[in-house]
C-alpha cells in the first residue's frame, strides 16, 4: 500500500478524504470538530452508564457502614467511660467518634452528589423524538444546565448567581434542548469573564403582561464589540478560535428556540458585559400547565 503524507510528516496508508467542491476548508475543519463533539456525547452518555453503578454500590454500602457504626458505639462509649480515652488507628477515640461520622457523611454525600450528575448527564444525552413536545419547568431547566457546569462554573467565577420566579407557568417544549440553550448561554458568559472576581447572574421571570417567561443571563466579562453584536447567532461566529470553540452554540440555541417560538436578544457594552434575554411565550391560561417554583 502507498504511503501518504501527512501534517507534521507523519505518514498514513489511507489517503485524505477529498474536500467537498464548494466547500472551503475551515467550514470542513469546523463540521468535522462538530461530528467528534457528538460522537463525544454518545461516549459519555455511555461511562455516565457504566459510572453510575459503582457509585450506587457507594452509596448503599456506606449506609450499611453507618448502621454498624451506629451499633458499635454504645459498646466503645462504654468502654470509654471506663478506662478513659484510647487510640484507634492512630487517633485518639474521642476524636475520631467525631471524625468517622464527618466522614461517613462526606462519602456518602460525594456518592449522592455523583448519582445526581449523572442523572443530569443522562437525561440531557437521552434522545428525543423531533416534534414530541412535554411541559417543562423553566426553573428546572435552568438548575438542570447549572448542575451540568458546576466544576466548569466554579472554576470560572466566585460570583454564580441564581434567581429563580416563584410560581413560574410551566411551558410547552423540550427539556433536553433547553437545557443545551441554557448551557451555550452559561458558557458564553462563563468564558467573557477576565477573572474570577467577575460576576454571572441568571434569573427568570413571570411577565404576566405579556404571557411571557423570561430568562435573562447576565456577565461582567468584557463585553462585545458593537459590530459583532448581529453576528453572535451566525453559525461559526467566534472570537474564541484560540480555545476552540467552533461558533455553533449560539446558533444552535437560536435555532432551538425558534422552534419553541422564543426570542433572543443580546445587548453588550465592551468591557462592561453582556445580557442575553429570552421570552418564552405561555400556553393560553386555560391550557396552562400547574405553576411550579
Amino acid at each position: 500500500m502507498t504511503n501518504h503524507r501527512t501534517s507534521g510528516d507523519r505518514y498514513s496508508g489511507v489517503p485524505p478524504p477529498a474536500q467537498p467542491a464548494g466547500i472551503p476548508a475551515d467550514v470542513c475543519s469546523r463540521l468535522a470538530d462538530a461530528d467528534r463533539m457528538m460522537s463525544l456525547g454518545r461516549l459519555v452518555a455511555g461511562i455516565a452508564h457504566e459510572i453510575n453503578n459503582p457509585s450506587s454500590f457507594i452509596t448503599i454500602n456506606v449506609q450499611v457502614l453507618k448502621d454498624l457504626y451506629a451499633g458499635l458505639l454504645p459498646e466503645l462509649d462504654a468502654r470509654h467511660d471506663e478506662q478513659g480515652d484510647f487510640p484507634v488507628a492512630g487517633l485518639m477515640y474521642s476524636q475520631a467518634r467525631t471524625d468517622i461520622v464527618h466522614l461517613l457523611d462526606g462519602i456518602e454525600t460525594g456518592a449522592l452528589r455523583i448519582k445526581d450528575t449523572i442523572h443530569w448527564l443522562q437525561d440531557y444525552s437521552r434522545p428525543t423524538s423531533a416534534g414530541v413536545v412535554t411541559t417543562v419547568n423553566l426553573n428546572d431547566v435552568v438548575r438542570a444546565a447549572g448542575q451540568l457546569l458546576h466544576t466548569f462554573v466554579r472554576r470560572s467565577t466566585h460570583r454564580f448567581d441564581t434567581g429563580y420566579a416563584d410560581s413560574l407557568p410551566a411551558l410547552a417544549g423540550d427539556f433536553q434542548r433547553l437545557v443545551q440553550v441554557v448551557i451555550a448561554l452559561i458558557q458564553n458568559a462563563c468564558e467573557a469573564l477576565p477573572d474570577r472576581d467577575r460576576a454571572v447572574r441568571i434569573r427568570t421571570h413571570h411577565d404576566q403582561a405579556a404571557h411571557m417567561a423570561t430568562l435573562v443571563v447576565e456577565d461582567e466579562g468584557v463585553g462585545i464589540a458593537a459590530e459583532d453584536i448581529a453576528r453572535v447567532f451566525d453559525p461559526f461566529f467566534t472570537t474564541k478560535q484560540e480555545r476552540g470553540c467552533l461558533g455553533l452554540g449560539l446558533y444552535a440555541a437560536r435555532q432551538i428556540l425558534a422552534y419553541h417560538h422564543a426570542l433572543i436578544s443580546c445587548q453588550s457594552l465592551p468591557g462592561e458585559g453582556t445580557t442575553v434575554t429570552v421570552q418564552f411565550p405561555l400556553p393560553p391560561a386555560h391550557h396552562s400547565p400547574q405553576a411550579r417554583p
